[in-house]
């Protein structure tokens, strides 16, 4: 059976790891082509990929990350299985929310972590003849469309509230509390958000919801025509960027540090 096995090699663990798995492959009679990810290796014409990265402070290497996601429909065809090294200082052994997210997407079978690579290898070797991808799982973090759902969401609440104000107190209190409310409704959002496997990004995200909110209040205040309330809606957008762009980094942060 031919077998892809590539790794990031900028680590000489992970790439003793590629070389160990390549041996234990070619003795169960294997065709292994053992492949660094810096060559860019294709996945046609190979019936089963191994792909593996270092692992630091609970996040595969990018070199890893960034393959995967470009072979992701090449790879769901074929039997994938996932490998990583750990530096001294880690300890987890389950896989992290960005591995999590790459073995749903392509439906990999398995992952592997730590230092009994031997035995992994072998049972790997083993099952390879009659192996067949998993499904892929559709990842609610990563649709484009609930991601623009939750910003659809922010800008309504946000501006329901604001309305509410508007009906009760003076046009400058109204505007001071929209000011303070929409960054505090963005960031609460972009705390949900990103606890979710295969979330986008918190730049990402915050670039989406600030553009979205933009035309949204433009289309708004075209109707509205108010020279006041343009001022007072439009400028909480770069508030919403930074604290939505702060908050999903720091819950990133969180997530991978309780992973």
């Amino acid at each position: 059976m031919q077998v892809l096995i590539t790794w990031d090699s900028k680590h000489a663990r992970t790439t003793d790891t590629a070389e160990q798995i390549s041996q234990i492959l070619r003795a169960h009679g294997h065709e292994v082509h053992a492949r660094p990810l810096r060559t860019r290796p294709a996945i046609d014409g190979f019936q089963a990929a191994i792909i593996g990265g270092d692992l630091s402070k609970s996040r595969w290497s990018a070199p890893a990350r960034r393959y995967v996601e470009r072979n992701v429909h090449e790879l769901r065809r074929i039997p994938t299985w996932l490998f990583t090294s750990t530096t001294d200082e880690e300890t987890t052994l389950a896989p992290p929310r960005d591995i999590r997210t790459l073995i749903a997407r392509t439906g990999a079978i398995g992952y592997k972590a730590g230092d009994d690579i031997a035995t992994w290898a072998g049972e790997v070797a083993e099952d390879l003849p009659l192996a067949r991808p998993r499904p892929a799982v559709p990842l609610h973090g990563r649709a484009l469309h609930r991601l623009v759902e939750y910003g659809l969401a922010g800008w309504g609440i946000t501006t329901a509230l604001t309305a509410i104000v508007l009906m009760l107190s003076p046009v400058t209190v109204a505007l001071t509390i929209h000011a303070l409310v929409a960054p505090l409704i963005f960031g609460m959002l972009a705390y949900r958000y990103q606890v979710v496997d295969g979330a986008r990004s918190p730049l990402v995200t915050a670039i989406v919801w600030t553009a979205l909110v933009a035309v949204l209040d433009a289309l708004l205040l075209a109707e509205l025509l108010h020279p006041q309330l343009a001022a007072g809606i439009i400028g909480p957008l770069p508030l919403i960027f930074a604290v939505v762009w702060m908050v999903g980094a720091q819950r990133v942060v969180s997530s991978r540090a309780t992973t």
